[in-house]
């Protein structure tokens, strides 16, 4: 990890100034960035209860646990592999966004795919 990822992470996520970066123990610099994950974490778990409650009345089956909307990456049993088919499939669909949203707009919109 370089100290510009750091300083990326520090000064861009946390909202560091650069004297507050270099000042930061390393100890000290690793517990925020856990803090704001945990808080990071906490407003995605809210958004998805609250999701659950916006679109229960309109459904037939209800959904009791709001894990059946979608997972993240930290709930237990979310650890399928993409296939290599799936991959392939998701890149070629980047690949074609990014070809239309040039064309259409003349602006580069760069979707990455993080599969």
């Amino acid at each position: 990890m370089s100290y510009d990822l750091l300083q990326q992470i520090g000064m861009g996520r946390l909202g560091m100034t650069e004297d507050e970066f270099w000042s930061c123990t390393p100890r000290a610099f690793f517990n925020a960035v856990e803090g704001f994950e945990s808080l990071r974490k906490d407003d995605l778990e809210l958004l998805r209860l609250q999701t659950l409650y916006q679109i229960n009345p309109h459904i037939k089956k209800q959904i009791r646990d709001p894990k059946q909307l979608w997972k993240y990456h930290w709930d237990k049993g979310n650890k399928k592999k993409k296939t290599e088919e799936e991959v392939v499939k998701g890149r070629k669909f980047v690949d074609k966004v990014n070809r239309l949203s040039r064309g259409k707009n003349n602006r580069d919109i760069n979707i990455q795919d993080n599969g």
